[in-house]
């Protein structure tokens, strides 16, 4: 899946991970780098992409890699793993302060 920190303030910039075993590493700039000190509105994302179906139409087409086109129509298609209402910063429920020092924060997802 994929966790984003969407910044409160205008000026803030968001946030972004992948989630690997339930753990998550976040991306601002720099690979890593974190999240900078700030609120923010939490949104997850989690589906299963049939990527073989992907793979399969890039090598009809000589192998390429494959389109945007393709990327998106697949993960419309894919099977959310968690509720929709997590996708969206809006109604995720969650919000969080990032503070200068080392942070760690879980997310249950309860439905």
């Amino acid at each position: 899946g994929v966790i984003n920190f969407h910044a409160l303030s205008p000026d803030g910039r968001s946030a972004s991970g992948l989630i690997q075993n339930g753990a998550y590493s976040l991306t601002t700039q720099d690979p890593g780098d974190g999240a900078l000190p700030g609120k923010y509105r939490v949104s997850i994302v989690a589906k299963d992409i049939n990527m073989a179906d992907i793979e399969a139409k890039s090598k009809k087409q000589g192998g390429s890699l494959p389109s945007r086109k393709d990327l998106g129509k697949a993960f419309q298609k894919a099977t959310r793993l968690i509720p929709a209402k997590y996708e969206s910063p809006g109604t995720s429920g969650f919000e969080r302060e990032v503070k200068a020092q080392d942070n760690t924060f879980d997310f249950p997802l309860t439905d």
